[in-house]
C-alpha cells in the first residue's frame, strides 16, 4: 500500500508559529505532526510513502532526515496560489496504482489507521460519525454506507459525519478521483480543495467510509486547534 502525505500548505491561521515553518512541523508532545504520521505508517508496516512539500521545503526533508525515514518528496511549486487539488494532482504519476492519503495536519489514533489498512472496502473515507458537526467541517452526506456528498457548505443537520482527511483508493477509485481532479484544473479551480472531486464522483461512482468509531483525532487548522491538540486528543490517544 501506498501513503501520500499531502504537506505543501504554509498553515497562515497559525501564524505566527508557521512564520518560517509548516504547521506538519507544529509539535505535539515532542514531535511533530509529521513525525507522529509516519511513525503510525511504520508502526502499521506502510514503508511507500509520498510527501507532497511546497513551503518550508527543506525543512520537511531535514525532518524526515532526522527520524531516520525514507520517503519520495514531491514538490508543489503552485503551493503559495493554489489549493490543495493541485497538490494532490502533483503527485499523481506515482499514485496510480492507488493511494492511501493522510493530509499532514492530523493527529489520530493509530486504531484508526488499522481499520483503514484492514478494511475490505475498495475505496472509502475515514469519517467521524459521532462528533457534533458545525458549519467549519468538511461534512458528508451517507445512504446506504456509500457517500452521497462532502461540502463545508452542507447543512449540519443533514449531514451523517465528518471526513477526517484520511482516505484510501484502489486502482479504479484512484483513476476517477484524477479524471475528475483533471477536469476541474481545466476549469481553472485552482482554489478548490481536492475533496472536490470526491463530490463529482460519488454519484456514479462507490465511495464507502470507515468509521472512526469515536478513537481520537484532531485536523488542526488554528491556534486553538493546536492548544486542544496538545491538552486533551494526545493524552487520549496514548491512553490506547
Amino acid at each position: 500500500m501506498k501513503a501520500v502525505i499531502l504537506a505543501a500548505g504554509k498553515g497562515n491561521r497559525l501564524y505566527p508559529l508557521t512564520e518560517d515553518k509548516p504547521k506538519c512541523l507544529l509539535e505535539v508532545k515532542g514531535k511533530t505532526f509529521l513525525h507522529h504520521c509516519l511513525e503510525n505508517l511504520r508502526k502499521s508496516g506502510i514503508k511507500d510513502v509520498v510527501i507532497v512539500t511546497g513551503f518550508a521545503a527543506e525543512k520537511i526533508e531535514a525532518e524526515i532526515k532526522r527520524i531516520g525515514y525514507e520517503a519520495t518528496l514531491v514538490f508543489n511549486p503552485d503551493f503559495a496560489s493554489k489549493n490543495n487539488i493541485v497538490s494532490l494532482c502533483t503527485a499523481r504519476d506515482l499514485l496510480e496504482d492507488g493511494f492511501l492519503l493522510i493530509n499532514s495536519d492530523v493527529l489520530f489514533h493509530p486504531k484508526i489507521l488499522k481499520a483503514v489498512i484492514e478494511s475490505k472496502i475498495e475505496n472509502f473515507l475515514v469519517v467521524d460519525d459521532t462528533k457534533v458537526l458545525g458549519e467549519e467541517e468538511m461534512k458528508v452526506k451517507l445512504v446506504g454506507g456509500l457517500l452521497k456528498g462532502i461540502s463545508k457548505k452542507h447543512n449540519p443537520k443533514e449531514s451523517q459525519g465528518e471526513y477526517i482527511g484520511i482516505c484510501r483508493f484502489d486502482k479504479k477509485g484512484s483513476s476517477a478521483v484524477f479524471k475528475a481532479i483533471s477536469d476541474l484544473l481545466q476549469e481553472q479551480q485552482f482554489d478548490k480543495f481536492y475533496e472536490e472531486a470526491f463530490q463529482r464522483i460519488c454519484k456514479t461512482f462507490p465511495i464507502g467510509f470507515v468509521s472512526t468509531k469515536g478513537l481520537a483525532w484532531i485536523e488542526v487548522d488554528n491556534i486553538k486547534d493546536l492548544t486542544y491538540a496538545r491538552t486533551t486528543t494526545i493524552n487520549e490517544i496514548e491512553k490506547g
